[in-house]
């Protein structure tokens, strides 16, 4: 499968300043944060079981999924699923649980209760060198979405490079070719039009560190449950970024680095409780910061 890079239309809207920052100082106040035990350290992806029952994670280099209390974070049970990976994205669609690895390969298996002992793999096709992380599920395309780390080599100085995720419909044998999401240019854009002064500064450096890469890089991928909304987190960056169901950029979001130092994943329950894991990083443990009731 060859990925076409194009350009896409971004619509940098400009009239919800206020509401971003309005939004920024919602994510800057956690209702809850949670502590990871250090199995979990390397905490990368979160979904829910069916009745969410359980809030599942997985985390790089393991294909145990675990399954926490969805109301404290304790750890409640863990269950093997597949080998040793570089895991960076776990999704529930209905009964059936996908776990991604970071080389595009998908392991499907049924949930019963848990996850059953058949497990399907599935090659995307993707070019060498691509590097896959987060997983997402948009119900209202009826496909997975898959997010885009870093392209190939030969393709990554291309200047009007995407970053963000492409579609899989689930009664197609291979993921769509066009990468949705966000440009250099427009993300320079955004963080220079919708950030606080505190930030742009530190964001726009990190843009400019290397002008033959496009640092962004989407860690996790989420649907809003009421405005259905996609929610990208990018751990370079330290960056939540919204896009329209139709996925138009709609706001930029700097989250708070002593809080979530390693943004990986990303989930909503059913009412709109926002979920984001972070990976542990420099004497910091792993953890999932929680809040609740996020419109």
């Amino acid at each position: 499968m060859k990925i076409k890079l194009i350009y896409l239309n971004v619509f940098l809207m400009l009239t919800i300043v206020n509401q971003v920052s309005a939004q920024d100082g919602r994510l800057g106040k956690p209702d809850q944060i949670w502590q990871m035990p250090p199995e979990l350290k390397e905490i990368s992806a979160l979904t829910f079981a069916p009745d969410e029952k359980y809030l599942l994670c997985i985390q790089d280099e393991q294909g145990t999924v675990y399954g926490l209390d969805p109301q404290t974070g304790g750890l409640s049970t863990q269950w093997k699923v597949t080998g040793k990976g570089d895991y960076e994205g776990i999704e529930m669609v209905d009964s059936t649980l996908y776990l991604l690895r970071s080389d595009g390969i998908i392991f499907r298996t049924q949930w019963r209760e848990g996850p059953d002992s058949t497990i399907v793999r599935l090659d995307p096709g993707f070019p060498e060198g691509t590097d896959v992380e987060g997983l997402g599920y948009n119900p209202g395309r009826g496909s997975l979405m898959l997010g885009i780390k870093d392209f190939q080599e030969d393709a990554s100085s291309s200047s009007t490079l995407i970053k963000g995720w492409v579609y899989w419909d689930l009664n197609n044998p291979k993921p769509d070719n066009q990468v949705c999401g966000i440009s250099q240019s427009a993300l320079r854009e955004g963080i220079l039009k919708d950030t606080d002064k505190g930030a742009k500064g530190r964001l726009i450096e990190w843009l400019d560190q290397d002008e033959k890469r496009f640092p962004l890089g989407p860690s996790g991928l989420a649907i809003h449950p009421a405005t259905q909304e996609i929610w990208m987190i990018s751990a370079r960056g330290k960056l939540l970024l919204v896009f329209s169901p139709e996925g138009n950029f709609i706001q930029l979001i700097a989250l708070n680095p002593s809080i979530l130092p390693q943004p990986e994943g990303i989930v909503f329950n059913k009412r709109g409780d926002l979920f984001i894991a972070s990976e542990g990083k420099k004497g910091i443990p792993a953890r999932i910061v929680v809040y609740r009731n996020l419109k």
